[in-house]
């Protein structure tokens, strides 16, 4: 599953648009998507967090601030679902309120 969300109208994924949402459900393990940040983490280009989702219990994810890809700044959060990983994450600054007050406390999913 790959979503992208934008106010208005919907840009096409090659337009190189910094979209204001995006959903991922990814067949990786939750552990092997975390890793992958690993080196951005000890390099200083992002940081990362436990993150717990509010209406989601007995879930513990990752936060991840600053790069989320290379030359990509946002804030991804990272949930595991069962052998899968769930991903949030925001590709712009002008979107990081949106995502902050509305996006994640109203987020959730059936573990």
């Amino acid at each position: 599953l790959d979503g992208y969300f934008y106010p208005t109208t919907v840009p096409g994924t090659n337009s190189g648009t910094a979209y204001s949402l995006r959903v991922q459900v990814v067949e990786r393990s939750f552990s092997d998507e975390v890793r992958a940040y690993d080196s951005s983490i000890k390099n200083g280009k992002s940081s990362a967090s436990a993150y717990q989702p509010v209406n989601v219990s007995g879930v513990v994810g990752v936060r991840v601030d600053g790069e989320i890809r290379s030359q990509q700044q946002g804030i991804m959060v990272l949930l595991p679902l069962r052998d899968k990983t769930v991903k949030l994450f925001v590709e712009s600054d002008q979107f990081y309120n949106d995502f902050e007050k509305n996006i994640l406390p109203n987020f959730s999913f059936i573990p």
